[in-house]
C-alpha cells in the first residue's frame, strides 16, 4: 500500500536508497538528486535561473575590473618603475596684492635653483633631468611641421626611455654654451622628409632661430611627452631664447625601484625646507597618478558586484521555495524512506544535497556564460578582459554557498517530521 501512494518516480529514488551497500552516502545522495531534479527539468531550470544571471554577472565583472587593474598595471611598467617627477602642487597667494579687492593668485613655478638644490641635497636620486615643452610650428628644409619643443637636459635620454639611431644626443657642452642644437624624433612625417634631405645637414627654424640637427632617436614608451607630430629635443639653456620666462614646468628623476618611495619624499621634503616649510610641489610616479583611476574602477565593480548579488539573492529566495514545494510534493516518500529506517540526518542530507547540486549546476552554467559574455563584449569594445582562476572560485564559492543557505530550511523541515504523519499526508 505504501509503494502504491508513492508519487512518480519515487520508486527509482528508493531503489537508489536501498541499493547504497558498500557506496559511499555523498555519491548516493548524488544520484538522488540527479533523478529529483530530472523529474521536472523545467521547474529546475527555472529554479536556478536567478543564480546563473547572478554568477554570470559576478564573474563578468570581477574579468573587467581585473583587466582595467592590469591594464594600469602595464602603464606603469612603460612609464618605469624607477623614473618619478615633480611638479607644482597648487597656485599660492601673490602677497604683492594683498591690499586688493580682487586677490590675485599665481603658480609657483619650479626654477634652476630648486633643481640645484636637489642635486646638491638629494642622496637617492641618480640622475635628474630639467623638463619644458610647448607646441610649435617649426620649418624644416620649406616644410612645415607641427611638433612638440621639448627642452631639456642630456640625462633625459635615459629618463624618457629614448633610443638614439643617429648621431648623438644633448651634452653637457650643449647645455653650457646654450647651443642651438636639437635632436629629433624620428616620426613618420619626418622619415619621408629625411628619405630626400640628409638630417646630419638640415635645420630646424623654431620661432625664426635655426637650430642645427645633431641626432635622431625614436621613444621605447609611448607614455612620456609627445606631440601630434613628434618631439624636437633641445637644450634647456636655449629656452631664454624663444621663452622670456625660464621656467621649468617639471623635473625628472631617475632612482633605484626600490628607492622611489624614499626618493620622492626626499625631494619634496629638500624644496619643502627650501621654501621655508611651504608645500609648493610634489612628486609624481605613475603608480601615483594612476591611484585615483585605479580607485574609481575598484569602486565601480564594487558597485556593480553588489547589484548582482542582489540577483543572486533573488536566485536563493526562488530555490528556497523550490524546494519548500519538493518537500511538500514528496511528503509520503519521507514518510515511507523513515518507516523503513532512513535518520533525520538522511532526509536532511537527501535534500540539502539536492539544493546543492542545483546552485552547482546554476554556477557552472553561470560561470561559463559569464566567461563567454566577459570575452564577446570585451572584443567588440576593446576592453581588457582578464579571466582568472579567482573568477571559476568566486562562481563556486557563491553556488555552494546559496545552495547551503537557501536548502538548509527546506532540508531541516524535511527531516522533522513525523513518518506516520507523513504516510497519512494526502
Amino acid at each position: 500500500m505504501i509503494w502504491r501512494a508513492v508519487h512518480k518516480g519515487t520508486a527509482r529514488r528508493m531503489r537508489v536508497q536501498f541499493s547504497i551497500t558498500g557506496e559511499k552516502l555523498f555519491i548516493a545522495t548524488l544520484k538522488i538528486g540527479i533523478i529529483s531534479l530530472r523529474s521536472n527539468p523545467l521547474r529546475s531550470f527555472l529554479a536556478i535561473l536567478g543564480v546563473v544571471i547572478g554568477v554570470a554577472a559576478v564573474i563578468s565583472v570581477v574579468a573587467f575590473g581585473e583587466g582595467h587593474r592590469q591594464r594600469i598595471q602595464n602603464e606603469i611598467a612603460k612609464w618605469g618603475s624607477d623614473v618619478f617627477w615633480i611638479q607644482p602642487v597648487r597656485p599660492i597667494f601673490d602677497s604683492s596684492e594683498t591690499d586688493h579687492p580682487q586677490r590675485h593668485f599665481q603658480m609657483q613655478f619650479l626654477n634652476y635653483s630648486d633643481l640645484i638644490s636637489l642635486r646638491h641635497y638629494a642622496t637617492k636620486i641618480n640622475r635628474m633631468a630639467a623638463f619644458n615643452n610647448f607646441s610649435s610650428t617649426v620649418f624644416l628644409d620649406n616644410h612645415r611641421l607641427d611638433l612638440n619643443v621639448v627642452t631639456t637636459e642630456p640625462s633625459y635620454e635615459e629618463i624618457g626611455k629614448l633610443n638614439l639611431i643617429s648621431g648623438r644626443f644633448l651634452t653637457d657642452f650643449d647645455i653650457h654654451l646654450a647651443r642651438r642644437v636639437c635632436v629629433v624624433e624620428y616620426t613618420n612625417p619626418l622619415k619621408k622628409i629625411f628619405a630626400v634631405h640628409n638630417p646630419s645637414e638640415s635645420y630646424i627654424s623654431i620661432n625664426n632661430l635655426k637650430f642645427k640637427i645633431i641626432g635622431l632617436v625614436e621613444k621605447k614608451s609611448e607614455t612620456f611627452w609627445s606631440g601630434f607630430g613628434g618631439n624636437i629635443y633641445i637644450p634647456i639653456s636655449t629656452l631664454a631664447y624663444l621663452n622670456s620666462e625660464v621656467n621649468l614646468e617639471r623635473i625628472y628623476c631617475q632612482t633605484e625601484p626600490e628607492h622611489v618611495k624614499e626618493a620622492m619624499a626626499e625631494t619634496e621634503q629638500i624644496l619643502k625646507s627650501k621654501y621655508r616649510g611651504e608645500k609648493l610641489f610634489e612628486a609624481y610616479n605613475a603608480k601615483k597618478m594612476f591611484k585615483s583611476a585605479e580607485k574609481l574602477t575598484r569602486t565601480a565593480s564594487l558597485v556593480t558586484a553588489g547589484i548582482a548579488m542582489i540577483s543572486l539573492l533573488v536566485g536563493s529566495i526562488g530555490i528556497m521555495n523550490i524546494m519548500l514545494v519538493t518537500v511538500t510534493e514528496r511528503t509520503r516518500e519521507i514518510g515511507a524512506r523513515k518507516a523503513v529506517g532512513a535518520k533525520k540526518r538522511d532526509i536532511r542530507n537527501q535534500f540539502l544535497g539536492e539544493s546543492i547540486l542545483l546552485t552547482l549546476i546554476g554556477g557552472a552554467i553561470g560561470t561559463t556564460a559569464g566567461i563567454l559574455l566577459a570575452k564577446i563584449i570585451g572584443t567588440g569594445l576593446q576592453i581588457p578582459v582578464v579571466i582568472s582562476v579567482i573568477s571559476i572560485i568566486i562562481g563556486i564559492v557563491f553556488s555552494v554557498g546559496i545552495g547551503i543557505i537557501s536548502g538548509f530550511y527546506p532540508a531541516y523541515k524535511a527531516s522533522k517530521l513525523h513518518p506516520i504523519e507523513a504516510l497519512r499526508y494526502e
